[in-house]
């Protein structure tokens, strides 16, 4: 399991408290309105732009030299400590529980992607170092864009696609498939 200092988890538990207080205080929930699903803009994911994957996150966390870019050598430091913070040998393995805390924690949720069957890649019931390793290398592969061996930021954002039909429809439209717009028609009845 993890070996972290009692200080360190009381930190972190004390920041997490005042998190949670400091967001319920606020002094009046927002105003509804502006027809079906509130007002405009507000909620919309068509308005929010780009947006980060958990692990794309954990990847700019690795920047140890807060220079912007992620480069190869900090993702194998990381690999490195983590597995040693984990308290495991080289020739060790990560079962399910231990795995679950790990992405808690570094991940934001223990089934956030890439799921413990992502990293389990021989389904063996426990992740060795070399599957971490692979599948932590293979992730960032796919997200150096340029090929230079590092991520900047603008690797690790995602646009969220827009979603069109949203205003005064009451719904999402069905594409047809071709490069037209719309579902053909009208939706179901009210």
């Amino acid at each position: 399991m993890f070996d972290f200092k009692s200080g360190t988890v009381a930190k972190l538990t004390l920041a997490a408290s005042l998190l949670f207080a400091a967001s319920c205080a606020s002094h009046k929930p927002p105003e509804r309105g502006g027809g079906r699903g509130g007002p405009p803009n507000q909620g919309n994911l068509s308005t929010m732009g780009y947006v980060a994957a958990p692990l794309n996150l954990l990847y700019a966390s690795m920047d140890a030299d807060q220079d912007g870019y992620t480069s190869i050598d900090e993702l194998n430091r990381f690999i490195d400590t983590n597995w040693t913070i984990m308290g495991l040998e080289e020739d060790s393995h990560l079962r399910s529980f231990d795995y679950q805390s790990w992405a808690t924690i570094y991940l934001g949720h223990a089934e956030a992607m890439p799921s413990f069957i992502g990293f389990d890649t021989d389904l063996s019931g426990s992740i060795t170092q070399l599957e971490f390793e692979t599948c932590l290398r293979r992730h960032f592969d796919l997200l150096d864009q340029d090929k230079n061996g590092s991520l900047n930021r603008s690797e690790l954002l995602v646009k969220m696609p827009s979603m069109r039909g949203q205003s005064g429809g009451g719904g999402k439209q069905r594409s047809s498939g071709g490069k037209g717009e719309g579902g053909g028609g009208k939706g179901p009845p009210r």
